[in-house]
């Protein structure tokens, strides 16, 4: 997936994760149910990030991931080129637990009720897909591009073979925000944010 350092505004803190209508017996079953949904980033770079997250019936979490790239800074109009990788990532249980979490840089640390998980996703590569793509290097970087008449290219970065890769975090639920933390030394902090769609 791509990596996505975006940080939103918060406001207050939910004392559970996300709330929501499910009962406690069904919670206490799949607590990561909760977080199901399509999710979506801020446009970052001329790019949208979605995902496409699914419960499964083990209770951990199946993520679908797709990033549309745009021409234009805000993300407006149509994109030129869409990416997708070639694999789903999970998203698996590990506890519920109190931790000091820091929603924002610069932002005050609280004690935040979290669902504590770890992330496993595949070695896979991207598929790129759009009208008039062509394969380039730019800058000395693949990458899938189209050209026009009257002005500069538009490009969407290659980065190839990714790893596999198994990591360990927090998932967060604030309204219709979904806070991905990433410990870092005794204290849980923003890695990404998605807004629901």
């Amino acid at each position: 997936m791509k990596k996505t350092l975006a940080v939103l505004t918060s406001s207050t803190l939910l004392a559970a994760c996300g709330g929501g209508s499910s009962t406690p017996a069904e919670q206490a079953a799949a607590p990561l149910a909760v977080y199901a949904g399509s999710w979506q980033t801020p446009c970052q770079d001329k790019a949208l990030e979605t995902m496409t997250i699914t419960s499964k019936a083990d209770g951990s979490l199946e993520i679908a991931d797709k990033i549309e790239h745009f021409e234009t800074a805000n993300c407006s109009g149509t994109p030129f080129a869409t990416q997708s990788p070639t694999v789903t990532s999970t998203v698996s249980y590990g506890s519920t637990a109190e931790v000091q979490v820091q929603l924002n840089p610069a932002g005050a640390t609280n004690a935040t009720r979290i669902d504590k998980i770890t992330l496993s996703s595949p070695a896979y590569t991207s598929v790129f897909t759009g009208k008039d793509l062509i394969y380039s290097v730019e800058l000395g970087e693949p990458a899938w591009c189209i050209t026009h008449p009257d002005k500069p290219r538009s490009c969407a970065a290659d980065a190839g073979p990714v790893p596999a890769m198994t990591q360990t975090g927090g998932l967060y639920l604030q309204g219709d925000k979904l806070y991905l933390l990433l410990p870092d030394a005794a204290v849980y902090k923003t890695n990404f944010v998605l807004t629901r769609k």
